[in-house]
């Protein structure tokens, strides 16, 4: 198993190693990293996405990078705990599959198949948090877990932008179910 490493510039949590500083070409990047980030040492170097930023912002194409990587940074599980929704998620579907034919199956009335929304949303909601790497409960709880345990997110701003998120993938969650459901209601 590979080691996971935290990029000490913006916290991300990856399963390679972090960018080293060597050359001395780059020296300009690493006096711009410890303007913006003082306690920084190069001996820790940082992650792809931060060198790709610190490059543009020196080039004036911050705004441009922030915004391709603004769904990447609002992340708060890591990869086993998006697996872990994932399964819940296929859990989920496999149910209101179930429920669908059983439904189908029997001379049961039209309205039954709102049985299915909570079963769709539920598998919806897991498999968009398992695609994001978001757990909208941690976001709420201003918390986050990369596969180490639950810790607090310091940065308000950043448990704010995690909440918005999650409400967004709250909202599509349902409004994909409620047309998922209305389809079974028009085929029973």
């Amino acid at each position: 198993m590979m080691a996971i490493y935290t990029c000490p510039t913006c916290e991300a949590k990856m399963e390679r190693n972090l960018l080293l500083f060597i050359e001395h070409t780059d020296q300009h990047i690493v006096d711009e990293l410890k303007k913006k980030h003082p306690n920084w040492i190069t001996e820790d170097g940082f992650c792809p996405r931060c060198l790709d930023h610190f490059k543009q912002s020196m080039m004036g194409k911050a705004s441009e990078l922030s915004q391709k990587y603004a769904s990447v940074q609002l992340v708060n599980i890591g990869t086993r705990e998006g697996k872990k929704r994932f399964v819940a998620g296929s859990a989920a579907l496999v149910a209101a599959v179930l429920v669908f034919l059983w439904l189908r199956a029997g001379a049961h009335g039209k309205n039954t198949s709102l049985v299915l929304l909570p079963l769709f949303f539920a598998s919806l909601l897991c498999f968009f948090q398992a695609k994001k790497n978001l757990c909208v409960v941690l976001s709420y709880k201003g918390m986050r877990n990369m596969d180490d345990g639950e810790q607090k997110i310091a940065n308000a701003d950043e448990t704010a932008s995690l909440r918005r998120e999650s409400a967004k993938i709250i909202f599509l969650s349902f409004l994909m179910a409620l047309a998922i459901t209305l389809i079974c209601y028009i085929i029973l």
